[in-house]
């Protein structure tokens, strides 16, 4: 087989499982702090301007709220469907999607100088309605660390149980499908250096480098 073809398959393979293996985001709204943030974290994600009835929501695992205007806040606190954004957050809850509104871009945030103390003590509760509903309303760099912190990938249990691992063993065990440079990233922030991983696990090229650049070795078992 020519070896430009076989590169190919392993890299499309590769892809694959690394989509497939991350959470799906989608990114509502204007504003560029949030996706700064997942641009930062190598995070795929997909941004659209909008939301609208016929967008596959089902396909997303965690949905960020960006430039929430005040209309969208009070129609979605009171739920009522008046704007896109009403509809997203409301058909999102009923089916247990896991959604973020970042803070810092909110509408009513510009105005904390001027804004009636009466008035803003009122949107902070429309604010409160939203977190009970199940909605972090968090700034763009802590929506960033939630996901990851809890992530629906099914490596999450995994990750944990290597954690207890490396609390009670000088060596390393970190039982993933694909390891990561966060992964290793966070192990050496813990101070390992070597670590044991699953015959079958995909090393990505990026955590290779951080591996070299951090004189971590990696063994198989």
């Amino acid at each position: 087989m020519d070896t430009n073809i076989l590169i190919d398959r392993v890299v499309k393979e590769v892809i694959k499982r690394i989509e497939s293996s991350s959470p799906k985001i989608m990114l509502i709204g204007k504003g560029e702090l949030a996706g700064e943030e997942l641009g930062r974290a190598a995070i795929c994600h997909t941004c659209c301007e909008g939301y609208s009835d016929d967008m596959p929501i089902d396909d997303y695992d965690f949905i960020i709220i960006r430039g929430m205007s005040i209309f969208e806040l009070v129609s979605s606190a009171l739920l009522v469907p008046g704007t896109n954004v009403s509809k997203l957050i409301l058909k999102g809850r009923l089916t247990g999607k896991k959604i973020y509104v970042e803070k810092d871009s909110m509408e009513y945030k510009k105005y904390e100088s001027t804004i009636d103390r009466g008035l803003e003590k009122q949107l902070e509760h429309y604010e409160d309605c939203l977190k009970s509903y199940g909605i972090k309303m968090l700034k763009a760099q802590e929506i960033i660390k939630d996901i990851n912190d809890n992530g629906v990938n099914d490596n999450s249990k995994n990750e944990e149980s290597s954690r207890d691992d490396c609390k009670s063993r000088d060596q390393c065990r970190l039982d993933k499908k694909l390891i990561t440079e966060q992964d290793l990233r966070r192990l050496a922030q813990q101070g390992h250096k070597t670590i044991q991983i699953s015959k079958g696990s995909i090393v990505t090229p990026l955590a290779r480098d951080f591996m070299k650049t951090n004189n971590m070795s990696l063994f198989k078992e």
